[in-house]
């Protein structure tokens, strides 16, 4: 694979749920999420030295392990993608508790007041779900493999405490509701990786 600037690709499947894990050169364990735009530095037979370009890592310098290695073939976690663009912005109506984007409606559950403005959605971080409620992660029940990645929702006036996410109980996020057979947060979830506002933030949720 040659050098130069490309994406984090192959991890979108069950296994990896849209998360690669990688290591500084000083072998601190880091994550990077699913189109997260990268630098190949260098590649040698046990890994590939990138520099991450997006996100909150931006600027770090990393290990990654191949997807798959043989003695005669390697094959990268990365690909030389189209880039992610611009897109509709996200709505929030909260009087009729759901969210709006690119044609879409999927219900939400409220449990802070976030004012009438709008908001930046910064790169996804991975939140470990609980044991009782793996049922988030069933996609043969309307769960969805990337439930663990949760989108910040940014704010000047107390910082980045609330998050965009998926489940059924809301702590001042904006919960995507979680319903059985319903793909909402994958679709989603998709659709704002495939967004960028900067390198730092994927989109913007605007409530009315």
């Amino acid at each position: 694979m040659r050098e130069g600037v490309c994406y984090v690709y192959h991890v979108n499947d069950v296994m990896h749920r849209g998360w690669l894990e990688a290591y500084t050169l000083d072998d601190i364990k880091i994550l990077i999420s699913y189109m997260t735009k990268v630098e190949l530095l260098a590649s040698n037979d046990k890994n590939q030295i990138i520099r991450i370009l997006e996100s909150d890592n931006i600027g770090r310098i990393a290990k990654i392990p191949y997807y798959l290695r043989s003695r005669k073939e390697h094959y990268s976690y990365l690909c030389f993608a189209k880039a992610p663009s611009i897109t509709e912005k996200i709505y929030l109506h909260k009087t009729n508790s759901e969210i709006t984007y690119l044609g879409e409606r999927c219900p939400v559950v409220l449990g802070g007041n976030l004012k009438q403005r709008t908001y930046l959605l910064g790169f996804p971080v991975k939140r470990n779900i609980a044991r009782a409620m793996n049922e988030y992660l069933d996609e043969r029940s309307g769960g969805s493999r990337f439930a663990e990645s949760w989108f910040p929702i940014k704010r000047q006036e107390c910082g980045t405490n609330i998050f965009l996410h998926y489940g059924r109980i809301s702590e001042g996020c904006i919960t995507v509701k979680y319903e059985k057979e319903n793909d909402n947060w994958t679709r989603l979830f998709l659709n704002l990786m495939l967004s960028r506002i900067d390198d730092r933030c994927v989109s913007e949720i605007e409530v009315v």
